[in-house]
């Protein structure tokens, strides 16, 4: 029995396209365990460029990194800045639709920093949801189904 030439080239294709997925996969989940290393050893500066590079890897893709961003935020408050801890969570309002709710119950973000926050926030806070709605491509869609669909540029 004879193999066609096209059909090897093609499995070949298919092995090579999933070994670069998962590698490239590896890559992020590395990138991310390291960022959490360095704020569990309270070394939160280098954590913060960890984190920083683990967003960048998924600059051209459709992903909710709202957890990440708050482990960002909790590093720049336990590190003194608040500034940049608020700007954080004004980002994460604003690019990923965090709301109010998100900040209050979420189980990553430090409770202190809400509480702390939550008055430099508030006065902005429905520009920056505004923000973000005006980034949906389809509101009813995200307020029924809570799905989110970005409108491309």
């Amino acid at each position: 029995k004879k193999r066609l030439p096209f059909r090897d080239s093609l499995f070949f294709i298919f092995v090579l396209c999933l070994s670069f997925q998962f590698g490239f996969s590896n890559n992020r989940d590395e990138v991310l365990n390291r960022a959490r290393e360095l704020k569990e050893s309270k070394n939160f500066s280098q954590a913060i460029k960890e984190y920083v590079s683990y967003i960048k890897l998924f600059k051209n893709e459709a992903v909710n990194l709202k957890d990440v961003y708050f482990e960002v935020a909790n590093c720049y408050f336990l590190n003194k800045n608040n500034f940049m801890a608020f700007k954080v969570i004004k980002e994460t309002i604003s690019r990923y639709g965090a709301t109010k709710e998100d900040l209050e119950k979420s189980a990553i973000l430090d409770k202190k920093l809400f509480e702390v926050a939550w008055a430099d926030i508030f006065p902005e806070y429905t520009a920056l949801r505004k923000q973000f709605v005006n980034r949906l491509n389809n509101v009813d869609i995200y307020v029924e189904n809570n799905t989110v669909e970005l409108k491309t540029k």
